[in-house]
């Protein structure tokens, strides 16, 4: 429309034929109103002031599973907001007190297409409009937007060397896991002396004994659990739920895993009848010797904030380093 403007205020309540400064190019208006609303891309719904549905689109009956029909005459409040009465419908457009200002959120329909998101916007249509029809309802499906949010996120979570979870996951892991009350584990790994390792290997022999380190503490830890790539060769491991004793016992279960990897190929090879275990390989199956690990183990403190926990793991860490490397080492809660 010229200068960007819409039809007149003034227009409100009229058909669209007699909207004025406004050309349909000789085109009904009527019809070509009733074919946009029609063909959308986007769910269209129309409600009364009881929030009963008094027209919907082809759109909105594909976005809620069901033939635009079967949609009339119900209401919005039984397949969008899951509201307990009609009351407390957002869209519920009545007068005074029980009028609800216009929203939108985000709804998630799980059906045999699988999980889907869709925006939703509620809209109170004006009362000069004098008809039966108070409210609108527009639904667009985001479904793919979301994935590809998701993906981004994990991806930046994610350290692109082993893909083990990054220092920006793990803050924000252990601050809700301390959050939730309950007992959490803090296990605090370094590689054995990496620098010796790399300059005897080379630089991509290190990389892949990271990569073949973090495969063998993912293998043997929970799915609850939060194994991160802390920075250069040390990891950390989150625990929840989980006190000092059973965390020590993880560790050293860690410990002897990664020593078990660390033997060399021939003697690997040798005690399993000529194959070495899929966790002891590097990336694309090559057979290498993987350095040892140390383990410093504290468990949380009731009202203990995240850098304590690091402190006192990263202690007992510094300990097990001093007293040998290859081994684990706690300080009591």
């Amino acid at each position: 429309m010229a200068g960007g403007k819409g039809p007149p205020m003034k227009a409100a309540g009229k058909p669209p034929s007699e909207w004025p400064g406004t050309s349909w190019g000789g085109a009904s208006p009527e019809r070509l109103v009733s074919t946009l609303f029609r063909d959308a891309t986007e769910g269209v719904l129309v409600v009364d002031a009881g929030g009963k549905v008094l027209a919907a689109n082809h759109a909105a009956g594909a976005m809620l599973g069901m033939e635009a029909a079967r949609l009339i005459g119900r209401t919005e409040c039984e397949f969008l907001f899951h509201c307990p009465s009609r009351d407390e419908c957002p869209l519920v457009a009545g007068t005074g007190k029980s009028r609800n200002p216009d929203r939108t959120f985000e709804h998630v329909i799980e059906d045999a297409k699988g999980a889907r998101t869709i925006f939703v916007s509620c809209h109170h249509l004006p009362p000069s409009l004098e008809c039966q029809a108070a409210g609108m309802v527009l639904m667009r499906d985001i479904s793919s937007q979301k994935a590809t949010e998701r993906a981004l996120i994990e991806l930046a979570n994610r350290d692109p060397l082993t893909g083990l979870y990054n220092r920006r996951y793990f803050d924000a892991f252990l601050r809700d896991a301390l959050g939730t009350g309950k007992p959490v584990s803090l296990l605090m790994i370094d590689v054995d002396m990496f620098k010796a390792y790399n300059d005897t290997h080379g630089h991509r022999q290190g990389d892949r004994a990271l990569t073949a380190i973090a495969r063998l503490l993912v293998g043997k830890t929970r799915l609850r659990d939060a194994v991160v790539r802390y920075g250069g060769e040390e990891f950390a491991i989150i625990l929840p739920g989980t006190g000092s004793e059973r965390a020590c016992r993880v560790a050293e279960k860690l410990r002897r895993a990664v020593e078990a990897g660390g033997k060399g190929a021939a003697d690997q090879r040798a005690e399993a009848g000529g194959k070495v275990a899929a966790d002891q390989r590097a990336e694309g199956g090559e057979d290498i010797a993987l350095p040892t690990i140390s383990i410093g183990v504290s468990a949380s403190r009731v009202g203990e904030k995240p850098n304590d926990l690091i402190e006192r793991a990263d202690r007992a860490l510094y300990a097990a380093k001093r007293e040998g490397r290859n081994c684990v080492r706690a300080i009591a809660s």
